[in-house]
């Protein structure tokens, strides 16, 4: 999963964890882009996670603006 660090206003404080034993890496922009370039399935493979994440955050924000709390409890109950 990559998370640009940057999009996280500084003033933003949250409790974090991780739910097992993780490893975070970091690069920049112009050493992703060549490593993009030379490995074209990791890339792809990358922009599937990103489109996903953007896919369920949409999806968050839709729910909590046009559905009630008792159609997202319905909706989340159906997805188990």
């Amino acid at each position: 999963m990559v998370k640009q660090a940057c999009s996280i206003p500084p003033w933003v404080a949250a409790p974090t964890g991780a739910l097992s034993r993780s490893e975070i890496a970091e690069m920049v922009y112009s050493r992703f882009r060549q490593v993009a370039a030379s490995d074209p399935v990791l890339a792809l493979e990358l922009v599937a996670q990103l489109a996903a994440r953007l896919e369920r955050a949409t999806r968050k924000l839709h729910d909590l603006a046009f559905i009630d709390v008792s159609g997202r409890t319905l909706r989340a109950l159906g997805e188990l």
